[in-house]
């Protein structure tokens, strides 16, 4: 299955907060960056990587320790996550649309 990037916890919509993006999170559970990886795909977390600055001197995304991978469900679908300084950047499959609250 492909994924895309979807959204960022701040700029998600508001109806979706409780019902999407918090039970998102209640459902979550860490992964491994070689499983997000595997699921989301090489080039598109170097292009997020790319988009968020990295590497920052030194440090890379993947050494980073205010970064952690996350899988759960958001509507049912599984997705994976990115979050960076307490920051959900969401992966989505391909396929996924948005739910009209």
């Amino acid at each position: 299955m492909n994924y895309r990037y979807y959204d960022c916890c701040v700029n998600w919509p508001a109806a979706d907060v409780d019902g999407g993006l918090c039970a998102m999170v209640d459902s979550g559970r860490t992964v491994r960056r070689a499983t997000f990886i595997r699921n989301v795909g090489a080039s598109l977390l170097s292009e997020f990587e790319r988009l968020m600055r990295y590497p920052m001197g030194k440090l890379t995304m993947a050494r980073d320790y205010a970064v952690q991978y996350y899988r759960g469900k958001l509507h049912g679908r599984r997705v994976y996550w990115v979050n960076h300084s307490a920051i959900e950047y969401v992966f989505v499959p391909d396929d996924f649309r948005e739910v009209q609250p």
